[in-house]
């Protein structure tokens, strides 16, 4: 693909920047992966959690609701500014997660369908990060689409026919070996064949829990 890293990172903030509003209508039911958010948070030894790739917020504001310390972060000023119009108490960053550098520890890191719209290379450094930026026994829950077809491709953004966007869709294999080399130990996996809320490009859903530990204590 021609594009470098940083150029295909911009593709996909364009796209989330123009479409925020109805992207923000279309993704706000969360009711699906609330089995898989009690399993994450019920692990946690500590109050803190940092909602990575967080959108329009509704994830960030759930992990509020029951009980704790959440900031989401999202490079996207288009869908931080509906989040924090929606949920003005919560803290909510705006940066590219592969140039954050911050010395914040968590006890918990929650990435939904965030890690698929990075190349490689830049998963590997983002997950390298969410291993330092973890408490000792910090936990990551990683909830993504499985692909129709896996790899890189620019498609036609579903939402606005007149704007594109970038996918590195992955298979579990190729997120488990992804996770293995940045050193951060799975516990769970959870492979669902159907997710009405995928897009076209995508079919089942992909639930990792992983844990910054070599042992396999929750």
């Amino acid at each position: 693909m021609k594009y470098s890293n940083f150029e295909k990172r911009k593709i996909v903030k364009d796209d989330y920047d123009a479409i925020a509003e109805v992207f923000a209508n279309c993704y706000s039911e969360i009711d699906l992966y609330k089995p898989y958010i009690y399993e994450f948070v019920k692990s946690l030894n500590g109050k803190n959690i940092l909602d990575v790739g967080c959108g329009a917020g509704q994830f960030t504001n759930y992990f509020c609701e029951l009980g704790f310390n959440a900031k989401g972060i999202d490079f996207s000023s288009g869908l931080l500014s509906i989040a924090r119009k929606n949920y003005p108490n919560i803290e909510f960053v705006n940066a590219d997660i592969c140039e954050y550098k911050k010395n914040e520890l968590y006890d918990g890191i929650f990435v939904k369908d965030m890690l698929f719209h990075l190349p490689d290379e830049d998963i590997e450094k983002t997950l390298k990060a969410f291993k330092k930026m973890l408490k000792a026994n910090g936990k990551i829950c990683i909830i993504m689409d499985m692909p129709k077809q896996a790899g890189e491709q620019i498609f036609v953004e579903e939402l606005d026919e007149r704007y594109k966007i970038y996918y590195n869709y992955l298979t579990p294999e190729k997120l488990k070996l992804l996770l293995e080399q940045a050193n951060i130990t799975i516990y769970d996996v959870k492979c669902v064949k159907d997710n009405d809320n995928a897009s076209s490009y995508a079919t089942g859903l992909m639930v990792f829990q992983a844990t910054n530990e070599h042992s396999l204590t929750k």
